[in-house]
């Protein structure tokens, strides 16, 4: 009787963790399912943890039910002072650009979404510290990199997954059938790189600081080796991680933490045979796709294709990233308040066909605005750092300067991966929790 309860407890705590896993993987990447009329699963996420938070503040005290932290104080003001400086630069431009007048609202229902998986994460975890949450968004980035792979090899997986989705995931990377470039699920092009990239410094932090066994430092080795690799077959943004990640683990060690015991060895060998292994029955059973690979490591590591063949790390993507940086803003208006355009106005793309981040940023709502976003996500990191234990210190501000180095590509937002931490708490906070 006693067996059984015990199997019934480790039953249900495995389901309660593949549930928060789908919760999280859904957040990270929203998917619009077309039973969902076009809503996001984020959307949705955030819908419910909206009815949770009112809920629960309907049901404190009157005197509470308007008390905000500093924090939450901080960012609704930032993100009430985008609202007004977008309705102005429509305004005087006379235009009817939506992008950043919905922004805020999007923002808020992010936030609502980490509620509810904090909450969660909390009733099953009883605290939420900051290693909780950076085991989940890995494990959910690792996921990921597993479902490119089957959109590789399966073309019915891939299928599957267009039906599902309303937005077909990607599906302006397929020509007659065949990927140009690896997609994942509601994952591909420069968002990917971001993603992929936040991911893989949260890798090297749990490798550089975390006290794990041989098999874990083994399974973050490969997952490591996974992200970089698809990654950059993915979006070559990815490179932005894997060169900041590195910084990460040499930071202040010149040797990384774990000793190479045996067992340590002969895991290693173990991956390495698994790796050899998989590829040579990739070539077998699957030749035509390997065929194609090659596709997407010339995509991925052009700069290492154009360095062996033309002797230079140049690629297409940043040879047409510093031409767009030639079009800048002629006239004072534009740099001071914008232009309030986010799309060109005659459907041709992106305005003044520029993608740069910054670029855009200042064309819609000029200087003023791009400074309150910019100032926006570093309030977050900040908030989030503080929220947490100071070894963590390191992580928050790679990622800052993360997000700073991605906008110089494209227009990077970081709210998503970083508010689920901004309802952690710290070490000594969770012991006397627990106590």
């Amino acid at each position: 009787m006693e067996d059984n309860s015990i199997l019934e407890n480790k039953e249900i705590k495995l389901i309660s963790k593949l549930i928060i896993f789908v919760l999280f993987f859904l957040y990270l990447y929203p998917l619009k399912f077309i039973f969902f009329s076009g809503i996001s699963t984020r959307l949705f996420i955030g819908g419910i943890g909206f009815i949770l938070f009112a809920t629960k503040r309907l049901t404190t005290l009157p005197s509470k039910i308007f008390i905000v932290k500093k924090e939450w104080a901080v960012i609704s003001f930032l993100l009430c002072f985008i609202l007004v400086i977008s309705l102005l630069t429509n305004m005087i431009n006379r235009t009817s650009e939506t992008q950043f007048t919905t922004y805020p609202i999007s923002m808020i229902m992010i936030f609502f979404a980490a509620y509810f998986i904090s909450t969660i994460l909390k009733l099953n975890y009883g605290c939420i510290k900051f290693e909780l949450i950076a085991n989940y968004i890995v494990i959910c980035i690792f996921m990921q990199m597993i479902f490119a792979i089957l959109i590789i090899i399966f073309p019915s997986f891939r299928g599957i997954v267009n039906m599902l989705s309303d937005e077909s995931g990607g599906i302006h990377f397929i020509k007659n059938d065949i990927l140009l470039r690896v997609i994942g699920l509601s994952s591909h092009s420069f968002g990917a790189g971001v993603i992929n990239s936040f991911g893989l410094l949260l890798i090297s932090l749990m490798i550089k600081q975390y006290a794990l066994k041989w098999n874990e430092y083994l399974y973050l080795i490969f997952g490591f080796f996974l992200v970089s690799i698809v990654g950059c077959m993915m979006s070559r943004t990815t490179v932005v991680g894997i060169l900041l990640s590195f910084f990460i683990l040499i930071h202040k060690s010149l040797i990384l933490k774990f000793r190479f015991t045996k067992k340590f060895r002969s895991g290693l060998k173990s991956i390495v045979f698994i790796i050899i292994f998989g590829t040579i029955l990739l070539f077998i059973l699957f030749n035509d796709i390997i065929m194609n690979l090659e596709t997407f490591f010339r995509y991925g590591f052009e700069f290492l294709y154009n360095l062996s063949e033309k002797g230079d790390l140049s690629s297409a993507s940043t040879d047409q990233l510093i031409d767009m940086y030639k079009t800048i803003p002629s006239e004072i208006k534009t740099w001071i308040i914008g232009d309030g355009y986010w799309a060109d106005p005659l459907g041709d793309g992106y305005y003044m066909h520029t993608d740069v981040g910054y670029m855009r940023s200042i064309f819609y709502y000029g200087l003023i605005g791009t400074l309150i976003y910019y100032a926006y996500e570093m309030a977050l990191i900040w908030f989030a750092d503080r929220k947490t234990n100071k070894e963590f210190q390191l992580f928050f501000a790679i990622s800052a300067i993360l997000l700073l180095i991605c906008s110089l590509k494209g227009f990077t937002n970081f709210t998503s991966f970083v508010a689920v931490f901004l309802f952690c708490k710290k070490d000594n906070i969770c012991n006397l929790h627990n106590r």
